[in-house]
């Protein structure tokens, strides 16, 4: 089995803190409004994510290190964790649980939600890239996108190689809030979308 590098721990085994902040807290955000119309209470939400945490890491770290699409295999398990309450303390409606048991992503490969995910990210990114100052934007897709050295670009543009990093670095922050803004607009227009939870 291949171990992703990006959380493989120095001694080349799988980091699953490093995995569990990478690939799981990132979804709070998104899994709390998926699963709020789920979890009618604040405190049931929190506790329903909690449980799905849980039982996440509860799994031996081969079987962690095996998952291709951490997103839709949090889903699933937050999805259990939901039918499993509903039955049990009868947190929801019926047609809550009816449209909860329509909610299901696979684990075997990209989802037509994640790939449309990632093609609203890469339409982000592209906005983002498009935002930025001229100079800032040509040095960034020349070192981030096309992996030309600092030194070609600072040759190309007739700049400082010191020039070329502060450009490069700038554009990554200005990208970076951009696409946080967005996410957090996007994030407040479904919620304020989504209909009111039954008391």
């Amino acid at each position: 089995m291949e171990i992703q590098r990006d959380v493989a721990s120095k001694t080349g085994e799988f980091d699953r803190r490093t995995w569990f902040a990478r690939e799981i807290l990132i979804q709070e955000t998104w899994l709390r409004a998926i699963l709020r119309r789920f979890f009618p209470r604040p405190v049931d939400l929190a506790d329903g994510i909690q449980e799905a945490y849980a039982r996440l890491l509860g799994l031996p770290d081969q079987r962690l290190a095996r998952i291709r699409s951490p997103r839709a295999f949090l889903v699933r398990i937050a999805r259990n964790v939901a039918i499993e309450w509903t039955r049990q303390r009868h947190l929801m409606p019926r047609d809550a649980l009816t449209e909860l048991s329509l909610f299901e992503l696979p684990d075997n490969g990209p989802s037509a939600v994640e790939v449309l995910t990632r093609h609203e990210e890469l339409d982000l990114m592209n906005r983002a890239i498009a935002a930025l100052p001229d100079r800032c934007r040509r040095v960034l897709v020349l070192r981030k996108l096309h992996g030309v050295s600092q030194r070609e670009i600072a040759l190309q543009l007739g700049i400082s190689e010191n020039t070329v990093e502060k450009h490069a670095s700038n554009g990554l922050k200005l990208c970076a809030s951009y696409c946080s803004m967005e996410r957090a607009q996007k994030l407040r227009r479904t919620i304020s979308a989504a209909p009111a939870t039954r008391a």
